[in-house]
């Protein structure tokens, strides 16, 4: 998700929620827009390296970066 740009503890995002605690109607968000906050983030949260090479639709969807970086 894309961090506020006022308070970036928070992110730009939205959940509509359904009364009475029956839970999230639907939710959704900004994504991210810059590849080098997307690679730290994922670093951040020790997800495994990036390749550098050998890219395939398996590949883009197991590393969101390397999909990020090449548009997809």
């Amino acid at each position: 998700m894309e961090p506020d740009p006022v308070n970036p503890n928070l992110a730009l995002c939205v959940d509509v929620l359904a009364p009475e605690g029956y839970g999230e109607i639907i939710g959704g968000s900004q994504r991210v827009s810059s590849y080098e906050l997307l690679s730290s983030r994922i670093d951040q949260h020790s997800y495994p390296g990036k390749p550098s090479s050998g890219i395939s639709t398996c590949a883009l969807r197991q590393r969101p970066a390397l999909g990020f970086r090449h548009g997809h």
